[in-house]
């Protein structure tokens, strides 16, 4: 099975990412070939697309952003324990799309509400839920997001505008944009300016500070698509769509190169380059933008049998029909219990 991946981190020369397709928690370094099973995720359903729409490491935890799922989910690297944040109090646990994206501060973790109407900051220490902004009818996309020191620049896809998160304060503001589109894509950052994704269309902005918008054309085959994000780089700039026709501009000789593959996450790491998913692969490339790895993100039939069975036994929504017939659950469960056997 070929996995589609739009949540993922780096750090320290790991990987970590959990797949839109399947609740399970992958890492693999800069270094390998094939993606490697961390853990599945507990309770959740084990059958619905996009569970998580963001992760953070804050020392030995990965945190999990729900987006379809019912609550935080926080692994810990070391001891290999799950632990959950009810977020009931601020948001329905059958909304499918509660959060999109969050940044670390410390030991804080603020997550980027979709459904849930504003942010949450998440005390990872004391496991502390706390709201820091709401506002009615207020979507935030921060699948990609721009840092500015202690500043954090987030789309708003419905709305002209972005919204700024200082995080030392906790104070947010907002910046009204003169866009072409009906709501913001994505924020980059390249040290000196914020580059502006709308939604749809072929254009992006560069804003040199809060007053100052230049708006950039691109080809018109591009006028259709739905962004998801963009990458930065002082040469570059991605602009990606899971939806359709994505693209890569040279800010130096504004040469555009257009993607008709299905682009699901692209970020710029300084040291190592751009990483870019695709339908079961990651690729990385340097910073002059030659492909330099790619790293699978397939799993075989038997891993992904052998995940149903787990759900099919710790999910509390499990459907046999989800997954497959009962003769193939019990076969499956009695061949976990023949492999536990046989391990002692």
């Amino acid at each position: 099975m070929k996995l589609s991946v739009e949540s993922i981190i780096y750090n320290e020369g790991m990987f970590y990412l959990v797949p839109k397709d399947i609740n399970i928690l992958f890492a693999c370094s800069v270094n390998d070939e094939q993606i490697k099973i961390i853990d599945t995720v507990p309770e959740e359903d084990g059958h619905t697309e996009r569970q998580f729409n963001g992760l953070c490491k804050v020392g030995n935890k990965i945190i999990l952003v729900p987006y379809a799922a019912r609550k935080i989910w926080i692994y810990d690297l070391i001891c290999g324990t799950w632990k959950s944040i009810d977020v009931s109090e601020y948001v329905s646990e059958d909304v499918d799309s509660k959060f999109s994206g969050c940044v670390q501060y410390l030991e804080k973790v603020y997550l980027f509400g979709y459904g849930y109407n504003g942010i949450l900051s998440l005390d990872t220490n004391a496991y502390k839920l706390k709201s820091i902004y709401k506002q009615e009818n207020m979507h935030l996309w921060g699948q990609k997001i721009a840092i500015d020191g202690y500043e954090v620049n987030i789309a708003l896809p419905n709305e002209k505008r972005i919204a700024v998160l200082n995080r030392k304060t906790e104070k947010v503001d907002f910046i009204d944009l003169d866009v072409s589109s009906n709501g913001v894509a994505s924020v980059g950052y390249d040290g000196a300016r914020k580059i502006i994704l709308p939604t749809t269309g072929n254009s992006y902005y560069v804003m040199d500070n809060e007053t100052k918008i230049k708006d950039r054309q691109l080809p018109q085959e591009l006028s259709m698509s739905i962004y998801n994000g963009l990458a930065v780089s002082d040469k570059y700039i991605y602009g990606y769509s899971s939806w359709g026709k994505s693209f890569i501009l040279n800010r130096e000789s504004d040469e555009v190169k257009v993607i008709n593959t299905n682009t699901y996450y692209v970020d710029y790491i300084k040291e190592i380059g751009f990483i870019e998913t695709q339908k079961g692969v990651l690729n990385i490339y340097n910073n002059e933008f030659v492909k330099k790895k790619t790293i699978s993100l397939e799993i075989s039939d038997e891993e992904l049998e052998c995940y149903y069975s787990k759900y099919a036994l710790t999910s509390r929504i499990y459907n046999e029909s989800d997954a497959f017939d009962l003769s193939q659950y019990l076969r499956n469960i009695e061949k976990d219990n023949i492999k536990t056997d046989i391990e002692k």
